[in-house]
């Protein structure tokens, strides 16, 4: 039986104020009647094993562009970055592109920044030393991607504010309701954007340096290198979703600590649980709950046959909380023995490897960093100071406990009453 033609489960992922505890239950809700549902904007995949299968499957990639022309976009900056980035490309010139550039995004590759990392995170918390508590997205989640971004790329660090709104503009590219309404402003920022790391790249050209611009520029296998232009698309992919994911990730660690303040003084007690703290928190709240396929040869799954074009939303969400021989999965803790894969962070896949490699090492290592280097708050969760009130979480920082309104909207019921599609909730 062919996809669109099986009886599934409807999950609507355009109610309003689905978000938080709401959404949790929605999803394990809709996981519990099916492994797969019906969305508004494909075939929502709900199991692990099905997500992992989907997302090893050479049948399947990243939609890139596709992404923007199902929502109307064929042409102009937004479509032309898409296009163009590594994520819009496939076959031999994906796998090409990849194996120039994976050793330039290893976890070792990443290791190096963690002097600089510690810098800058000692910089934040001594000023929030001297003020004594903060709204802690303004005075950390938002400023540490950043300037670690800008210093990735040897960019300015005063250009790490700009460097922010541009990565906001391109995150806002995957929002209908932000292109129905800012279209023009996306549209205009994204072309800045590319502008300015196009000059950036190019005073590398003339200038080189010890960054990963300069080492990407270097880049040589068997006499095959890197064009500039794949150089500007990767850095563009980095300085987007480096920046955005990262901070969003380091909001919901922050909350699920606040939450949580048994681990929080466990961390504190034993700084050693970082890395374990890092993925839990990317476990457990993954910033974006589905990663999308779109499939690009038909094939058949449980006796369902999957036709080219069938748009895959991969719920990593629901995923991570199934498993093998994890005694706990829906609890928080960053004590418990995990399995040491994740469909959210490491399973393979034709383009999953090189978002990881943006987005996975880097920003492990920045939030693992980031817990580490935590004096303030480490006193306050050793003398069990955290405590939560209403709608923000107190300590000796405050923590604003809140979802970003573009990644809003998704529970199981009636289908949607409008075709509209919004991929907010997709990387």
């Amino acid at each position: 039986m062919r996809i669109d033609e099986a009886d599934l489960p409807i999950l609507d992922l355009m109610q309003p104020n689905m978000h938080g505890e709401r959404l949790h239950a929605t999803l394990s809700e809709a996981r519990a009647v099916s492994w797969i549902a019906r969305t508004d904007s494909g075939v929502a995949v709900l199991e692990r094993e099905a997500a992992e299968f989907f997302l090893k499957s050479p049948a399947l990639a990243f939609p890139g562009a596709e992404l923007m022309e199902l929502m109307g976009i064929n042409d102009g900056p937004i479509h032309r970055v898409m296009e163009r980035g590594l994520l819009g490309r496939s076959g031999d010139d994906h796998k090409r592109l990849r194996g120039l550039v994976s050793r330039s995004f290893t976890p070792r590759a990443a290791d190096r920044w963690r002097p600089v990392m510690r810098e800058v995170l000692t910089d934040l918390w001594e000023k929030l030393d001297e003020v004594g508590g903060c709204e802690a997205m303004n005075a950390f989640a938002r400023p540490f991607p950043s300037r670690m971004i800008a210093l990735n790329v040897g960019a300015p660090v005063a250009d790490a504010p700009l460097l922010r709104e541009y990565s906001a503009i391109l995150q806002a590219r995957l929002d209908i309701s932000a292109l129905q309404n800012r279209r023009r402003e996306i549209e205009d920022g994204t072309a800045a954007f590319e502008s300015y790391v196009e000059d950036l790249v190019q005073d590398h050209v003339s200038n080189p340096r010890e960054d990963l611009v300069s080492e990407l520029l270097g880049v040589e296998d068997d006499g095959d290198r890197l064009a500039q232009a794949d150089v500007v698309s990767l850095v563009i992919a980095m300085l987007s979703g480096g920046i955005d994911t990262t901070e969003n990730q380091l909001a919901h660690g922050l909350r699920l600590f606040a939450e949580h303040p048994d681990q929080w003084r466990a961390l504190a007690a034993d700084p050693s649980l970082a890395k374990a703290a890092a993925d839990e928190v990317l476990r457990f709240e993954p910033v974006g709950p589905f990663t999308v396929r779109i499939v690009r040869e038909e094939f058949t799954y449980r006796d369902l046959v999957f036709p080219v074009g069938t748009v895959l939303p991969v719920c990593t969400w629901t995923a991570n909380r199934e498993a093998p021989n994890d005694a706990a999965p829906t609890e928080f803790d960053i004590t418990a023995a995990r399995a040491k894969t994740a469909p959210s962070v490491s399973v393979p896949g034709p383009t999953t490897a090189s978002v990881r490699a943006w987005r996975g090492p880097n920003s492990r290592k920045r939030s693992r960093s980031s817990l580490r280097v935590c004096p303030t708050c480490a006193s306050t969760a050793r003398s069990g100071g955290a405590t939560r009130s209403g709608s923000t979480t107190s300590s000796r920082c405050r923590w604003l406990s809140r979802h970003r309104s573009s990644r809003q909207g998704q529970a199981i019921g009636s289908a949607p009453s409008r075709p509209s599609k919004n991929w907010a909730w997709f990387s």
